[in-house]
């Protein structure tokens, strides 16, 4: 018999960011990283930069990971009504309307 992998699942969102200052670094390089974390004040990953330059790049990464979950939860709610439509069912327009505010507003926490 044939051994079935089982497909990992991503941590549940929503994901926040958070900015911290280490201040005890002694190395010349950024004080400033973030880390991503769960509902559950789990760590996700850390975004650090290793030049000041470019903090603003680090946590606009930063920010678009913590956006991860709800930008796939939209992108699938889109999928989802667009294949219902092609196989001919009507969608009400709340529905479009509710998929489209999610999309919007997981792209602006990403952005």
């Amino acid at each position: 018999a044939m051994a079935t992998e089982t497909k990992k699942q991503h941590t549940p969102g929503p994901w926040r960011v958070e900015t911290h200052n280490n201040t005890l670094r002694e190395e010349p390089r950024s004080r400033t990283f973030w880390t991503v974390r769960d509902p559950r004040n789990i760590h996700i990953v850390t975004v650090e930069a290793f030049d000041s330059a470019v903090d603003g790049d680090m946590e606009a990464n930063a920010r678009l990971i913590a956006a991860a979950p709800d930008l796939l939860a939209a992108l699938r709610s889109y999928v989802k009504l667009d294949n219902d439509r092609r196989a001919g069912c009507a969608i009400a327009p709340a529905d479009w309307a509710e998929c489209h505010q999610a999309a919007s507003t997981a792209i602006a926490a990403a952005a």
